[in-house]
């Protein structure tokens, strides 16, 4: 009789708070600062939940909580501030995790909380008993009031797949953050803490993992995988792999396609020159193999990178329930899942190949004609036209053709002199140092004239949207600009964009006057005006309606941050 009175004075409880939290967007607002960063989550995260964070996870807001409890207490249900503050207290202690249906009762859902690694009975509260089902799983926040816990919010259920990445990103980013794995020292409180303080991180992380791949040509013919596979592995590993692809295919774990672009790309640029296959492992360590594959830009993406870790460590997982020789490269594959952020940042720093931001591509409309992205096609057809020269002794091309080409694009140079080089066209100078980082040009072997390869239609291969986000990803790259500009022009250009974003965020419109930009830096308007980004007009530059979205990206993104040191960045 008590636990029946407990579980009815639990269960009062919670239904205010959850007829609060269904309300939240009335009580919570974003500043102008936050808004841009929730303004990018609210596309794979309902805004309440963002909301949510700010008041329930953010310990500097548990006064204002109480308030607000109190005030909406007052409108609705009228409970004394006993009870009040017991709720606040209890809202304040919940968290978001990632829970895996074990079973389900009348009264309960027994679950898998898989970030806190421990079993929980959950009351049925507001969700119909049949909402869940045994083995799916949820991305949900959890509430405990007098021992019961609840089911305050279901952010998202999450297919196999996606599941699988999530949990293991958020998985490695808490041994990133905890002292020591396992440590006794990391308490479930002190996880929980993580869990909250860093809830902002683990929202990018969720929506990392929901981000499509790349549409490239992945197909690749019977015979084809057939040649792939004799190749990369041995006549054992082979009747494994087909019996892991069978049993992918059934279980929907991983794409087929996929799984052959990933580890042929892998394969390709790494086991192939040293003579080893995936049957070798004995022979490298696949930490080491994907340190110099990221520094070598074999994929084109953060998502792709992951996925090319996390289909090997699926096959060799699979593959040691046949044999333990295959342990020692679980292991190893294990490790890499653990340092995918170092990868991830090798990869993105990388000049060496078609690097893009999955996040950006989606802001850019595949049919929009870029003048920029024609402009780079003109610097290339030069190419075929003409036998372009270098200069002897350095690696710029000849003012003769410089010249020529500047034409071509119809550019100003940004001083008056005598002999006009590459260094005063900005736009061929990217063009220029893009192409040769990236191998679309190369020096014949007379080592004096320029000509294209082989490489230029794998980057026509791209949609206009990725060639626009490598773009945007190399005009932002450090590494890149350092191979051809001083420390110091950097700094003055990235002050220079930081001041023309934060004005046209403030007042929607800057002008060169107020910029104070001399002559010399004016080459950064006409090359954010040839992306479509801005307009200049008498002196007043304004926003395009595609440079609304994309610059306030790049600010948050390259602007000297990372994505997942946001929350850090921001205090």
């Amino acid at each position: 009789m008590m636990n029946n009175i407990n579980l009815l004075v639990s269960q009062t409880k919670f239904n205010f708070a959850l007829q609060f939290y269904e309300q939240i967007n009335d009580f919570i607002a974003f500043t102008n600062s936050e808004s841009e960063v929730y303004d990018f989550l609210k596309l794979s995260i309902d805004i309440r939940e963002l909301k949510a964070f700010r008041i329930l996870d953010d310990k500097s807001f548990s006064d204002d909580l109480k308030l607000i409890l109190r005030s909406f207490s007052k409108s609705t249900t009228h409970l004394n501030d006993n009870i009040i503050d017991s709720i606040s207290k209890s809202m304040s202690n919940s968290y978001c995790t990632v829970i895996d249906i074990e079973s389900v009762s009348e009264e309960k859902f027994f679950v898998f909380d898989r970030f806190l690694k421990k079993n929980i009975e959950v009351e049925h509260s507001s969700l119909p008993k049949d909402y869940f089902k045994a083995s799916d799983t949820a991305f949900v926040r959890l509430v405990e009031f007098d021992g019961y816990v609840f089911v305050l919010s279901v952010i998202n259920t999450l297919e196999r797949a996606q599941e699988t990445v999530f949990v293991q990103m958020v998985d490695s980013f808490l041994k990133e953050n905890l002292s020591v794995e396992n440590d006794k020292s990391n308490t479930e409180s002190q996880k929980i803490s993580l869990l909250k303080s860093n809830l902002i991180d683990i929202f990018f992380l969720f929506s990392m993992s929901q981000s499509s791949f790349s549409d490239y040509d992945m197909e690749i013919g019977a015979n084809e995988q057939s040649e792939s596979i004799s190749v990369m592995f041995n006549v054992k590993d082979q009747l494994i792999l087909e019996k892991f692809l069978e049993y992918s295919a059934l279980k929907d774990v991983i794409d087929v396609e996929e799984f052959f672009y990933y580890v042929s790309a892998l394969y390709l640029n790494q086991l192939e020159p040293i003579g080893e296959t995936y049957s070798t492992f004995q022979n490298y360590d696949f930490k080491v193999i994907f340190d110099r594959a990221s520094k070598d830009g074999f994929v084109h993406s953060k998502v792709e990178l992951y996925r090319s870790i996390y289909y090997l460590k699926e096959y060799y997982e699979y593959a040691l329930k046949f044999d333990e020789v295959y342990k020692n490269p679980l292991i190893e594959l294990v490790d890499c899942m653990d340092r995918f952020f170092y990868y991830e940042k090798n990869l993105s720093s990388s000049t060496k190949h078609f690097y893009f931001d999955e996040d950006l591509v989606e802001l850019i409309p595949d049919d929009m004609s870029i003048e920029f992205l024609d402009n780079f096609n003109t610097f290339l057809e030069f190419f075929t036209l003409h036998n372009v020269k270098i200069s002897k002794g350095k690696n710029t091309i000849t003012p003769y053709f410089v010249g020529q080409i500047a034409a071509e694009l119809n550019l100003t140079p940004t001083r008056d002199v005598k002999v006009l080089t590459q260094s005063h066209y900005p736009l061929i100078e990217l063009f220029f140092n893009f192409s040769m980082s990236t191998d679309l040009i190369e020096l014949e072997q007379d080592f004096s004239t320029l000509d294209l390869t082989d490489n230029i239609s794998n980057f026509f291969s791209f949609e206009v949207s990725e060639q626009f986000a490598i773009f945007i990803h190399y005009l932002f790259n450090r590494e890149f600009l350092s191979t051809f500009l001083s420390e110091k022009k950097i700094k003055d250009i990235s002050s220079i964009f930081y001041n023309l974003v934060k004005k046209l965020e403030e007042d929607n419109s800057a002008s060169l006057e107020g910029l104070n930009i001399s002559r010399e830096d004016f080459f950064i308007f006409q090359i954010l005006e040839r992306l479509e980004l801005i307009n200049v007009n008498k002196g007043i530059i304004k926003s395009t309606e595609l440079g609304s979205v994309v610059l306030k990206h790049c600010f948050k993104y390259y602007n000297n941050s990372k994505v997942i040191e946001f929350k850090k960045a921001a205090k």
